[in-house]
């Protein structure tokens, strides 16, 4: 089945199939329109999240940085993106994705690259909290922007389409980011050239999406006025149907249970996906291996995710169920992570497990936004997004600190992964008890989404 083709199944309602067929080829249109520029956007947002976690491999020792002050630094750059994700998400839905996103790319892409300047831990800090500030909103506002565009039965696949950006960007990161390590000259160092060379695109695709990302289907030109009309009543009768059973309004959105136990979920899993990415060259040199293989080894993890996110993704579409398939996507982590702590002393074993705890943490990551877009909408939307990912991101702060950390209390990364193994059983146990705990108003709304609306005749 193709991302678009659950819209072509047969009406349900009093809509004419003619009507029917134009929101599908209306979807098809946006799919193909929108999709590959946002993919290359989130690749791009990847590459220069995880890159000082190279820069490590050379700035560290350059700079005096021990691991402590690397992992403090490396984590301020969550704080300033949780500082300023609700705001920068509600300033999307104000002014428009095409402005907000443009500009959130451009600032993060001069920033990024003025990471090459730093020269002792102040300024290193600085920088990523700025960094984070700048980047602040655009995942949500992502999130955000599809419930524009795409119904809700097909988000967990469109929005893996876009999340499969992350195991691509890491994929080309690494070797990369290994090789221009070495790119020494004009002054500079290896490390503060790859901070200069991977922002380029960062700057580049913002006057893209200016210039190519519509604000709504109202805005898209390649869409004609019958398409336009047809996708907009399908959305605007899907938000009828659920009435009620979704929240609206920014405090709802805010104050909603269901989102506190969403933000609890994404914090433990953010923990334990940041505190592996930002160390994982960093552990993989302690088992001996050079910059340029450090880099090849750690490209075949996320290699191998993007199958897993497209098959965790469809499956859950298929099947309409989200919670089972994030609960299993964060134990299979889990598990894999205490393999490999366990397996610290046979390199080849560690790594495997670490390839299998990676193919579970983007599961979970090609399902996960999914869930809240079941019970959201409007201005709830757009702030309950923006809280579960703020506060979700600190775990990319907590993560890593907790890995240098227990690195430096007990000399050895073993612990370290056991304790990022903790954090994901704890995931899948908060998102058991959501499951748990919603079961009768899931299996409603599961229900109401079956009976997808049509447009009007």
């Amino acid at each position: 089945m193709t991302t678009y083709s659950a819209a072509r199944r047969p009406a349900t309602g009093t809509s004419s199939v003619d009507d029917e067929g134009t929101a599908a080829a209306a979807m098809q249109k946006s799919f193909w329109r929108l999709l590959p520029v946002i993919l290359l956007c989130y690749m791009t947002m990847n590459i220069d999240r995880i890159n000082v976690s190279f820069a490590a491999l050379e700035m560290n020792r350059e700079l005096g940085f021990s691991p402590n002050v690397f992992a403090f630094g490396a984590g301020l750059f969550f704080i300033g993106y949780a500082v300023c994700e609700i705001p920068s998400n509600m300033m999307l839905r104000r002014i428009g994705a095409r402005i907000w996103i443009s500009r959130i790319m451009v600032t993060w892409g001069l920033l990024s690259a003025a990471s090459a300047a730093v020269s002792n831990p102040t300024q290193f800090y600085l920088a990523r909290v700025c960094l984070g500030v700048a980047e602040a909103g655009f995942v949500p506002g992502m999130i955000l922007y599809f419930t524009y565009w795409f119904p809700a039965k097909m988000r967990a696949r469109v929005v893996a389409c876009m999340v499969i950006g992350s195991p691509i960007g890491s994929m080309i990161a690494a070797p990369l980011s290994a090789w221009l390590l070495g790119l020494n000259g004009l002054g500079l160092s290896g490390w503060q050239w790859m901070f200069i060379l991977e922002a380029a695109p960062a700057v580049l695709l913002g006057f893209i999406v200016l210039l190519l990302l519509p604000s709504s289907p109202l805005a898209a030109g390649w869409l004609s006025d019958n398409e336009r009309r047809c996708l907009t009543q399908l959305l605007e009768q899907e938000r009828a149907l659920l009435g009620t059973a979704v929240k609206h309004t920014f405090l709802e959105g805010i104050l909603d249970p269901k989102v506190i136990i969403f933000v609890l979920a994404n914090l433990f899993w953010s923990c334990g996906l940041y505190g592996s990415l930002i160390w994982l060259p960093l552990i993989l040199k302690s088992f001996g291996f050079s910059n340029i293989q450090v880099g090849w080894l750690a490209s075949v993890p996320p290699a191998v995710s993007i199958l897993a996110m497209l098959a965790w993704s469809w499956n859950s579409d298929r099947t309409g169920e989200r919670v089972w398939h994030l609960v299993a996507g964060a134990l299979i982590g889990g598990v894999a992570f205490s393999l490999s702590a366990y397996f610290t002393t046979r390199p080849m074993i560690s790594l495997l497990a670490i390839l299998v705890a990676t193919i579970g943490l983007y599961g979970w990551a090609a399902v996960f936004w999914s869930l809240p877009q079941t019970f959201l909408s409007g201005s709830a939307a757009a702030s309950g997004f923006a809280l579960i990912s703020s506060v979700g991101s600190l775990g990319g702060f907590f993560g890593p600190n907790l890995v240098a950390g227990l690195k430096v209390l007990l000399g050895s990364f073993q612990y370290s992964l056991f304790a990022l193994s903790c954090c994901l059983v704890a995931a899948a146990l908060t998102v058991t008890y959501f499951g748990i705990r919603y079961r009768d108003e899931i299996r409603k709304l599961r229900l109401t989404h079956s009976q997808r609306p049509t447009p009007a005749s």
